[in-house]
């Protein structure tokens, strides 16, 4: 069982859906309740500390400090049953003091709420979450707008066979369906890497045809290779599903008609220009998604911070 042992929340106590009159809003909610049924979930106790970072050059940076320690500790850390909670208040560059924290103190888990229109499918996330899935090393789940009942909604795995965390992915999410009692759903869209090339050749339509299938039979055996142990080990029936598309697309409809409370996907190692970017699979997903996310690193990933 994949399990999570120091869970890093961040908490931006400025936001106006924190620090409302009539309490914490319906997205800090949630960020709570995540953080609650994960702790709860883990066979053994997780370590769950809470950050929030004060920009640098604050005036009166002391009193700014201690005043969001104490909106921490008063205001969100009695709604999770997490246990014994450390709570941190940084001075710096949110993002990166969450990193460097990370770094610091071994963290296996960011928790992190996503800034979401109020429309139901929002497409402004955080500017912390967007660099969090960018360049925290570790998995970052990221919370919806509004709490989920408990033990309602399935694990969703988004796999790309060819690349990506597809191992971590889908045994992170056998784990949690296992843990927390949802069904467990896999998704994978294929991909024909030599059917462009086909086309331009003026390739008989049938051989093309040919190609496609033969290209989703492997997938599907790959799929199954993949799952089907994972499933027996944490006892949990898993269902596979193919579909064709753009793959956030894809995710997002596979959202809807599977009743996702949770995706599981993994990013792609970057360089460049290209990692920043907004336009990876994983971060148009996060865009547009409703549920939580869980948004996985590579192997091979080197954190730039």
């Amino acid at each position: 069982m994949q399990e999570f042992s120091k869970i890093l929340v961040t908490v931006d106590v400025t936001d106006p859906s924190f620090g409302a009159p009539g309490g914490p809003g319906q997205q800090v909610e949630a960020l709570a309740q995540v953080v609650s049924g994960t702790y709860r979930q883990q066979q053994r106790p997780a370590q769950v500390t809470v950050i929030t970072v004060v920009p640098d050059g604050q005036p009166h940076a002391d009193a700014v400090v201690e005043a969001a320690r104490k909106s921490l500790t008063e205001r969100f850390v009695p709604l999770m049953d997490a246990g014994e909670v450390e709570v941190l208040v940084n001075v710096g560059v949110p993002f990166v003091e969450v990193i460097r924290e990370v770094l610091r103190g071994g963290h296996d888990l960011v928790v992190v709420s996503a800034r979401r229109s109020a429309k139901a499918r929002g497409v402004i996330v955080s500017n912390m979450a967007t660099q969090l899935i960018r360049q925290c090393p570790c998995p970052v789940w990221v919370t919806p707008r509004h709490p989920t009942p408990q033990g309602q909604g399935s694990v969703l795995s988004a796999i790309a066979l060819d690349h990506g965390p597809t191992a971590r992915v889908l045994s992170l999410s056998a784990s949690i369906a296992a843990l927390s009692g949802r069904k467990w759903n896999v998704l994978h869209v294929p991909e024909y890497p030599l059917e462009g090339g086909m086309r331009l050749r003026n390739v008989d339509a049938a051989e093309v045809q040919s190609y496609e299938e033969e290209c989703r039979e492997k997938a599907w055996a790959e799929m199954h290779s993949l799952t089907d142990g994972l499933a027996a080990e944490a006892g949990v029936e898993v269902k596979l599903w193919m579909a064709e598309g753009r793959p956030s697309d894809q995710i997002v409809e596979a959202e809807d008609k599977l009743e996702a409370a949770l995706i599981v996907l993994g990013t792609i190692n970057r360089g460049g220009l290209a990692g920043a970017l907004l336009g990876s699979t994983a971060e148009r997903a996060i865009a547009r998604a409703r549920s939580s996310v869980l948004a996985v690193k590579p192997d091979d990933f080197v954190c730039p911070v």
